[in-house]
């Protein structure tokens, strides 16, 4: 099934025959009033009980990120929702940071000695799995990390080992 955020006719068809439906930001779109909200009201009017949105740790206490205002939407239209607040996705360091890593031999983030538990997107998606198919998970928001917090000096290291 077709579906583009900047192609509003195709939202609609989307949404036919579903009840709950799973939401990522694109990265590239910031304008969340323009974009992403006619999705979230066009998917209520077409039927839509629930969305199982991917949104960001900490969203909860930073209004200004996207993130937090697409929460706030979803709420505002009375649609059920689940939020998947994730950590930093372990596969940012392949590929948005792969060119810099490889041929630079820095990672460039301006993190300073901030740790951050980078998590899988694999397991981000088994996370999405169980909650759409699994009842008691409604108007529920859940944070997602790895297993350990870690600095980039300490994933620079581990890289340098690695590699």
């Amino acid at each position: 099934m077709e579906f583009d955020f900047e192609q509003p006719q195709t939202f609609e068809p989307a949404f036919r025959g579903i009840n709950t439906f799973f939401l990522v930001r694109p990265p590239a779109i910031s304008q969340v009033k323009k974009y992403i909200y006619p999705v979230l009201t066009i998917a209520q009017a077409a039927g839509i009980e629930r969305v199982v949105f991917l949104s960001l740790l900490g969203a909860k206490r930073m209004a200004i990120v996207p993130h937090a205002k697409i929460e706030a939407y979803i709420k505002s239209l009375g649609l059920a929702y689940t939020f998947l607040r994730a950590s930093f996705f372990m596969q940012n360091l392949s590929t948005t940071h792969c060119q810099d890593i490889r041929d630079n031999n820095e990672i460039f983030v301006p993190a300073g000695k901030g740790r951050t538990s980078f998590i899988d997107v694999r397991d981000i998606a088994a996370v999405a799995v169980k909650v759409m198919t699994e009842p008691g998970h409604e108007n529920k928001a859940y944070p997602l990390t790895g297993n350990s917090a870690l600095d980039y000096y300490e994933v620079a290291q581990i890289f340098t080992n690695v590699l």
